[in-house]
């Protein structure tokens, strides 16, 4: 229905519990105006139920749809759905008491899109695609740096807690990265390794 009446720009997030993705929305929000000035509709979409879905649209005071890709169908349909691994979903669970159920129901379990866009055509044809695994690579660069690094080598475990160094999963992270980026970015490896022996000394 929204084509008949121009462009529609697509993004995809992973869900209300990332702030990251809180703060695409909101950007999102704030260019819906432009959008809208070029006969562009704006749809978000992510894995959560519809009612957490809701709760997205009000918590960021969105004007825009904000529609529940229950079950990823949409999400792996545009090849961006990925299954997290048993040691992820365990520190999700443990360290950061973070379960995706909760947010995505049985039929989105443990699995979640990357990020993406899309700028789609009245005629259904994909005119843009910005799907980037380098916000992983860029993300965890930043975490890496000196300015986040105590002088014995110590690292923060995640963004939201800087005091907290425990797990130390920054070289299975840089590996993660790497492999789902395409095995082929040893330029990242090579920066990310000397940050990574630092943090090994400690």
């Amino acid at each position: 229905t929204l084509l008949k009446a121009g462009p529609v720009v697509l993004m995809f997030y992973r869900g209300q519990w990332c702030p990251y993705c809180n703060l695409e929305l909101r950007a999102y929000q704030q260019a819906l105006p432009r959008l809208q000035a070029q006969g562009a509709s704006l749809v978000a979409i992510s894995p959560q139920t519809p009612d957490n879905s809701l709760s997205t649209t009000e918590k960021n005071d969105l004007s825009f749809p904000v529609l529940s890709d229950s079950g990823l169908h949409v999400s792996r349909a545009y090849g961006l759905a990925f299954d997290l691994p048993a040691e992820l979903v365990e520190l999700y669970q443990q360290r950061w008491g973070n379960d995706l159920v909760k947010w995505n129901g049985s039929d989105g379990g443990w699995s979640l899109p990357i990020p993406a866009t899309y700028v789609i055509g009245r005629d259904a044809r994909i005119l843009l695609a910005h799907v980037d695994p380098g916000f992983a690579k860029r993300q965890l660069l930043l975490m890496l740096r000196e300015w986040y690094m105590h002088p014995n080598g110590q690292l923060p475990a995640y963004e939201w807690n800087f005091s907290d160094v425990n797990p130390p999963v920054h070289a299975w992270a840089a590996l993660r990265v790497f492999e789902i980026a395409g095995h082929d970015d040893y330029d990242f490896l090579e920066r990310a390794f000397h940050k990574l022996l630092l943090n090994f000394t400690w």
